[in-house]
């Protein structure tokens, strides 16, 4: 597999990356259209002030019980609206479970914070809030289980406080829920709670919320068909480990649009494990910073007809990613990548196997190596003259100048700043690319970048993954 790409002076790398030459629609079967919030079942007011956070004092004033109360009151098809009550705009809750039919709606201006209390996360004693070699320890913050046409709605936030310091017996430790991932690099597991997490729950629909430092996963949507992410925000600091922002597995029929994305990992990674995921588009939206648009690492159940277009994507550390390793390896194809402009990013296109691979045969090396194309040099003449036809491309007038240092700043709504999608308006005019399978047996991907263009400093770049 290869991706050719021309970085220009802006240092803006614009791609199409495409199976053949026809711009493919959406993958998801469905007809996806703007979500409508619905009618009010019953109104809960705030109790709590919040300016700039939950008072120490409010720390264990949970409203779990009357929130969880409302869920369970409230008719299918009907949502539960969190609102403020004057200067009263913040509810402070433990884990949620969301109920058939029935919407979280949280207005603008109101915040749901999570606890800061493990004990309130624990599946049985202890198992929250600690770095040790079980599984799961901690129930996460919403859950909908089995609960379908249920949604998360409004212009309201739901703050999981991932960066400040974990209670224990009502007292501040030295611990926040960050650095039991960052003390887990050492070995263990994080017992920390994710944000929402959906299991079994077709029709599934996130509406225009914005979701905060969550202490792990943002969104884990699993075992479902039918998942709607329309106009989410997820802003959440780049050094918080383990905080992807929406993670479907093993579902399908799947509309990521109009979001906006930055945090500490993944902006999205599309997670095969115990079963597909298939029947994904990804279209009109906006990522920071992050590990960009992944997929895997679970790729065993396999990961198919995916399309991503009209994406920008600014600072991700990796932009395009497919990772796997020999432990949960399946098989990724009918991925389209479409219109991605790619700004400031380490790897605007990156494969990793990131533990030991098996190693393949000196026979098995012999014929890959056999089937396999010639290098070609970043800086060969012939390789121009070799490459297959570009894909057709709209139109264009190159830049003939970069932007200013002020336009290559990170972009965030309601910032004035220029977005890298107003540049990729006006991508380079010479933009070849195209998929190819090369061997059955390994797969090669390199990076060629006009060095005319982006500096002799920039290498070219060859990932083998067995």
């Amino acid at each position: 597999m290869r991706f050719f790409f021309q970085v220009a002076a802006a240092a803006v790398v614009c791609a199409a990356m495409c199976a053949s030459t026809q711009r493919l629609g959406a993958q998801d079967t469905r007809t996806v259209t703007e979500p409508v919030i619905p009618p009010v079942c019953q109104t809960l007011k705030a109790e709590l002030t919040a300016n700039g956070g939950i008072a120490a004092g409010d720390e264990q004033k949970l409203d779990t019980a009357r929130v969880q109360k409302g869920f369970d009151e409230c008719a299918p098809g009907h949502a539960l609206e969190l609102a403020s009550d004057g200067g009263r705009n913040a509810f402070l809750t433990g884990p949620l479970q969301l109920r058939k039919g029935v919407t979280l709606l949280v207005d603008k201006g109101v915040t749901l914070y999570g606890s800061r209390d493990p004990k309130v996360y624990e599946k049985s004693p202890g198992s929250c809030g600690m770095v040790n070699n079980e599984r799961a320890g901690c129930n996460t913050l919403i859950v909908a289980n089995h609960a379908d046409d249920a949604g998360i709605m409004g212009d309201g936030v739901i703050d999981g406080r991932g960066g400040l310091k974990l209670l224990v017996d009502g007292k501040d430790s030295n611990k926040t829920w960050w650095d039991l991932a960052e003390d887990a690099r050492k070995g263990g597991r994080q017992q920390v709670p994710r944000l929402i997490e959906m299991e079994a729950s077709n029709n599934f629909t996130l509406y225009r919320i914005t979701l905060k430092n969550s202490a792990n996963f943002h969104v884990v949507y699993h075992h479902g068909d039918g998942f709607t992410v329309w106009g989410l925000k997820i802003d959440t600091p780049r050094n918080a480990r383990n905080t992807d922002g929406v993670d479907p597995s093993s579902s399908k029929n799947i509309t990521v649009t109009q979001s906006y994305i930055r945090d500490g990992d993944d902006n999205i990674a599309i997670k095969g494990g115990d079963g597909p995921v298939t029947n994904m588009t990804v279209i009109h939206n906006h990522f920071y910073y992050g590990h960009g648009m992944s997929i895997g690492s679970e790729t065993n159940g396999g990961v198919s007809a995916i399309r991503v277009t009209d994406l920008s994507l600014d600072g991700d550390d990796d932009a395009i990613r497919i990772k796997s390793n020999p432990s949960r390896g399946g098989l990724v194809h009918d991925v389209v990548y479409d219109d991605v402009c790619i700004r400031n990013s380490k790897a605007p296109v990156f494969m990793d196997t990131p533990t030991p691979r098996p190693q393949p045969s000196p026979s098995s090396k012999k014929s890959a190596k056999a089937s396999s194309p010639p290098a070609i040099s970043p800086t060969s003449s012939s390789s121009t003259t070799t490459s297959p036809k570009p894909p057709h491309r709209r139109s264009s007038t190159p830049r003939s100048s970069a932007p200013s240092s002020a336009a290559k700043r990170s972009i965030w709504p309601g910032n004035s700043q220029k977005s890298p999608r107003d540049d990729h308006h006006n991508p380079p005019s010479q933009m070849p690319c195209y998929l190819s399978r090369e061997s059955a047996s390994i797969l090669t991907m390199e990076c060629l970048v006009d060095r005319r263009t982006a500096g002799a400093a920039t290498p070219a770049m060859q990932l083998d993954s067995y």
